[in-house]
């Protein structure tokens, strides 16, 4: 297999906020099927050999891991909007990347990719970003002080 189990000792707790309480709270590993959204279970490290081979038509560490094709199904393009995974977003530069997000309560990622200079960010966070404005400056200040 080419990714591997995670170990769960090893995976972040998820938090919300309580305004009640004004501090955050852990929510435990319980979990409600959410599916997709929630199938995935990965870490930074596993999820980069994932954005690794979909900018290597689908190879990574010299294996296929997936079919080059599904990467042209899941790409957006300028002609076509009709896409299941990515998103294109444009940074406070005028960059544009193929994005995507995932959200539940207490956990919030992203992952980028800039075709042009073919870098990629992931992040992965245990709390809740709820508010558009917010991932806009965490993945602006991302970009402008990592790139």
């Amino acid at each position: 297999m080419v990714f591997r189990e995670i170990d769960a000792d090893k995976v972040a707790m998820p938090y919300s906020y309580s305004d009640s309480l004004q501090q955050c709270q852990p929510l435990g590993h319980g979990g409600f099927p959410d599916y997709p959204a929630r199938g995935l279970h990965t870490n930074v490290q596993q999820f980069a050999h994932f954005l690794i081979a979909w900018t290597q038509q689908g190879i990574w560490s010299g294996r296929w891991v997936f079919e080059k094709d599904a990467i042209q199904t899941l790409t957006p393009d300028e002609s076509n909007f009709e896409f299941y995974t990515w998103f294109q977003y444009a940074t406070n530069k005028g960059e544009l990347l193929y994005m995507h997000t995932g959200k539940a309560i207490g956990i919030s990622s992203f992952i980028s990719y800039n075709p042009v200079n073919k870098k990629g960010l992931i992040f992965i966070c245990n709390g809740d970003i709820n508010n558009g404005k917010d991932w806009r400056k965490i993945i602006d200040t991302l970009y402008n002080n990592i790139f």
